[in-house]
């Protein structure tokens, strides 16, 4: 098995002059290489942003010229806007193609740098072995979250009379994961940094320079420049759920918020704990977007409004005119669907999750706390930027962050679909690729908890569909099902695939001549023709009892079912309205 290897690099990303001579600070790309199990690089970016074709072209790049997979490549942006020009197309500004194509090769030379250590260290093992730390740290002053509710309702954002604030719109994720890789130790003393990483969820604006038109890598960037200069070694800043959080402009000034960003890294620092604890793996997964369908007089309404209310009239009719072009521009994508792409690199016992735009904080939160790992990182601007990525609720509420525009053109819902799918593939990192074979066999005395799980985690609108007990199984229901199951009360039998339940089927009221049929199947599962073969096994099964009959009921709109069920021999016999409002269709096969 290989020794875990790492390395770090950073490249200077060339502006033209005129911008030059207003940098507090280099631009930087910095590159951080791990080869374990496999070799994974992280590169990131000081600039606003990279949509998907610029992302690509760094990574298939590093491909050829870093003996790294395109699955095991992530590329995010520290999110600065002090640099110019831009590199992602902002309203109706296209993005500039020489600062992209700077961006693009100090991404690239960054990780060829990178590459070139491990290479020159190869046989040197206290050049290039390295151990990996982690340590969960946190700032909570630099930032908060910024969509506040006013006293007339509208949310603000920035820059109004804290006073008149009531209250945040939603959370702010205050926690700071660090992430370092240790050379060998010498003695007792610990050896040197080989780089490290560090994100937080927070919007990178600030610079050291109170001039207007300073350009800077952000406080952030500024951050990670002076913790390299403190340890010696390369630091990667890298987003993490920012969407709905800004700095606190009004209190903590750029040089305070780079200071106190440094200050809490360095805090983790002590704190580092081993832990590489699991395979090191990567994968990307292609996810369906689709850009919002609005009604032109409501958003034109939406953005009017806020701006009335506190902007001056010449700035309001401005920014009123800029939205309403953009929406012109993109009247013709509403309903449409694009694909972006999610990815997970699994390190041990952390997780990272690259998630493709601006998510807010309370989606972001709702992946790490359901996370299987214990140390999980959600990355913003992993691999592309489709902009604000909201909860439900936030569109709800409104404010900038979402008045349809490039940098917000979601459908409601997406945001919810994507941590579903993050959700699904750390699953996956964690415990393995899902299988891809189930089988069907007797519900055991012991599978109280397994049948439990399995019910309980249905989608809402499964459940709703297969109902046989309540909405949400007790522990106690479902130690009944299998005692009853036990004593011959009633027929059960579930579909397991890696030891879960997956699907489960059965007959009840077994002391009759006509028992009850229900059935359900995990959506993962569905269409694979399981539910034929269960089916088969509950029939095989009443008429190897000498029942008469079979009865069932199902939700009408479940076409599905009732196809299942038509092609089992099943008619229907009547109609009813349960207990939980839905209509149903009553069905019998006759023995």
């Amino acid at each position: 098995m290989p020794t875990l290897k790492a390395s770090a690099a950073t490249a200077e990303i060339a502006v033209p002059e005129t911008i030059r001579l207003l940098l507090e600070a280099p631009l930087r790309a910095s590159a951080l290489l791990i080869e374990g199990d496999v070799p994974v690089c992280i590169v990131s970016c000081d600039v606003l942003g990279l949509a998907r074709d610029l992302t690509d072209e760094i990574a298939n790049r590093i491909v050829e010229t870093c003996r790294v997979p395109y699955d095991n490549i992530l590329v995010t942006c520290t999110h600065t806007h002090h640099a110019a020009p831009n590199t992602m197309q902002i309203y109706m500004s296209p993005r500039n193609e020489e600062m992209s194509r700077s961006t693009v090769a100090a991404a690239i030379e960054s990780a060829q740098k990178a590459r070139a250590k491990l290479d020159a260290a190869a046989g040197k093992p206290n050049e290039c072995e390295a151990e990996m730390l982690f340590a969960l740290g946190q700032e909570f002053t630099v930032g908060e979250n910024s969509r506040w509710f006013m006293p007339d309702g509208q949310i603000t954002w920035y820059g109004h009379d804290e006073s008149q604030m009531i209250r945040p719109s939603g959370p702010h994720d205050v926690d700071l994961p660090v992430l370092a890789f240790r050379r060998a130790h010498a003695g007792e003393t610990p050896g040197p940094l080989a780089g490290a990483l560090f994100c937080h969820g927070t919007h990178n604006i600030g610079t050291l320079s109170p001039k207007p038109g300073t350009r800077s890598p952000g406080f952030f960037g500024l951050a990670a420049q002076e913790l390299k200069r403190r340890h010696g070694a390369p630091f990667l800043f890298v987003p993490g759920v920012f969407g709905s959080s800004h700095r606190r402009d009004s209190h903590v000034k750029g040089p305070e918020a780079m200071t106190r960003v440094v200050n809490a890294v360095n805090d983790a620092l002590t704190r580092l704990r081993p832990a590489l604890f699991g395979p090191i793996m990567s994968f990307k997964r292609p996810f369906s977007c689709q850009y919002r369908r609005f009604d032109e007089a409501l958003e034109a309404a939406r953005v009017s409004r806020w701006c009335r209310k506190w902007l001056g009239d010449k700035t309001a009719e401005s920014l009123e005119r800029t939205y309403a072009e953009v929406r012109k521009a993109m009247a013709d994508k509403r309903g449409k669907t694009f694909e972006t792409v999610l990815q997970v690199i699994r390190l041990g016992d952390v997780a990272i999750i690259g998630i493709p735009g601006e998510m807010f904080a309370r989606l972001g939160l709702d992946i790490r706390r359901r996370s299987p790992f214990r140390n999980t990182i959600v990355v913003g601007l992993a691999n592309d930027e489709v902009g604000y990525i909201p909860d439900r609720q936030g569109l709800v509420d409104d404010g900038y962050q979402t008045w349809f525009c490039g940098h917000s053109q979601l459908e409601p819902g997406v945001g919810e679909a994507m941590v579903e799918a993050a959700l699904a593939m750390l699953e996956e990192a964690h415990s393995g690729p899902p299988p891809t074979q189930a089988n069907i066999g007797p519900l055991g005395p012991n599978d109280a908890l397994a049948l439990q799980q399995f019910y309980n985690n249905l989608p809402a609108h499964s459940r709703r569909l297969f109902r046989p007990i309540g909405w949400n199984q007790t522990y106690g229901d479902c130690a009944k099902v299998c005692a009853d199951c036990a004593a011959g009360r009633r027929f059960d039998i579930v579909l397991r695939a890696a030891q879960k339940i997956v699907g489960w089927a059965f007959l009840a009221g077994m002391d009759k001549d006509t028992p009850s049929l229900g059935i359900g199947i995990a959506d993962a599962w569905c269409g694979k023709g399981y539910g034929q073969q269960l089916m088969e096994r509950l029939i095989a099964e009443a008429k190897n009892l000498a029942k008469k009959a079979i009865t069932l009921i199902h939700v009408k709109e479940n076409e599905i079912a009732a196809n299942l069920y038509r092609k089992c021999g099943f008619q229907v016999t009547g109609e009813r309205t349960g207990p939980d409002g839905n209509a149903f269709w009553e069905m019998k096969l006759t023995l």
